[in-house]
């Protein structure tokens, strides 16, 4: 049905800097093991382009692919689907910068791609996150901030603003670690 609005929200999805892991291990190799497991069905086009598949499997990578409206909601750092990461300070910082370098490459890329993505480690935006977190716009007013919950409405009804990156040198403010 042609009339039907289909959108998509990834939460805690794969969006990968892969350049940022541990030494011996290759995340994007373990994601195509997953891939082939669960066995997973990509984009075709993009399996098309990409006979080996890698990049279609991360949405860091197959994100030009991506046809139906996606808003895409990230930490800043979820150990619970990650891998590969280690415990340091000089580790998280590199993957920080490298996933809003990222982010920030999709919605040049991509401007109709929604997204959210605060500083602050969790997994699953359906926490604290939905409803205390601001973090600044990137298609509003110059030093508006939005909350998660606000967001969401916006995306799915066709609203402006939909991209929301918070600065990965500083902590966002409502980030409660305890709540991970």
């Amino acid at each position: 049905n042609p009339d039907i609005d289909v959108r998509c929200i990834s939460d805690s999805g794969s969006m990968y800097p892969f350049s940022v892991h541990t030494q011996n291990c290759y995340p994007q190799l373990l994601e195509y093991t997953a891939y082939n497991i669960w066995k997973a069905e990509s984009d075709q086009s993009c399996e098309e382009d990409n006979p080996s598949k890698l990049p279609c499997i991360s949405f860091g990578t197959a994100y030009r692919y991506a046809d139906t409206p996606i808003l895409i909601l990230m930490s800043s750092e979820d150990t619970v689907i990650r891998i590969c990461y280690a415990e340091d300070d000089a580790f998280w910082d590199s993957w920080r910068q490298e996933l809003e370098l990222t982010a920030r490459q999709i919605l040049q890329d991509r401007p109709d791609v929604a997204m959210f993505l605060p500083n602050c480690p969790f997994h699953v935006a359906s926490t604290h996150v939905w409803s205390s977190m601001e973090v600044p716009v990137l298609d509003g007013e110059d030093g508006q901030t939005i909350l998660l919950k606000d967001l969401v409405y916006n995306f799915v009804n066709g609203q402006r603003p939909i991209q929301a990156i918070d600065s990965m040198d500083v902590r966002n403010p409502a980030c409660n670690n305890n709540h991970n």
